[in-house]
């Protein structure tokens, strides 16, 4: 049997639960779409969750983090972000790894360069998105390029 997430894989309970979770954290924090994107990328790296799934999760994190999160046109731009997250992590073996690895290359150029860097989540979503489109892995200096404005 099918369910909002397209596929019936996973409780919708428990993803929307977790979108709560980090809703209410982004209202107090402006750093937790990264965290967000990794729970959601391990659900997917499991067989959880399924990219067409990315609508829901995106929609019980914005309303649980309230008011101000973002210009309201925005989020169908915010669902293909974190869907292209949910991809990598599911089509991809090693999809996880290397959003993982992306958020430690960024973490690590942020010492020395914080002001050329992307935020965190956007040098992910750029990431996956290039990964989906080539055939071969990313080296670190192609991520760590992403991670630069």
């Amino acid at each position: 049997m099918l369910n909002t997430w397209g596929q019936g894989i996973m409780p919708q309970r428990s993803v929307m639960d977790l979108a709560k979770h980090y809703g209410a954290r982004q209202a107090a924090s402006k750093a937790i779409l990264p965290d967000l994107a990794m729970a959601v990328a391990r659900a997917a790296a499991e067989g959880k969750i399924a990219p067409d799934g990315a609508t829901t999760i995106y929609a019980a994190y914005r309303e649980a983090a309230g008011a101000g999160l973002e210009n309201p046109l925005s989020f169908k731009a915010q669902v293909s972000k974190l869907r292209q997250i949910v991809r990598l992590a599911s089509e991809y073996r090693t999809g996880l790894a290397l959003l993982e690895e992306t958020r430690a290359i960024h973490d690590e150029l942020n010492k020395t360069e914080p002001s050329a860097l992307k935020p965190a989540y956007a040098a992910m979503v750029d990431v996956a998105r290039s990964r989906l489109g080539m055939r071969r892995a990313l080296t670190r200096t192609e991520i760590a390029k992403l991670c630069r404005k």
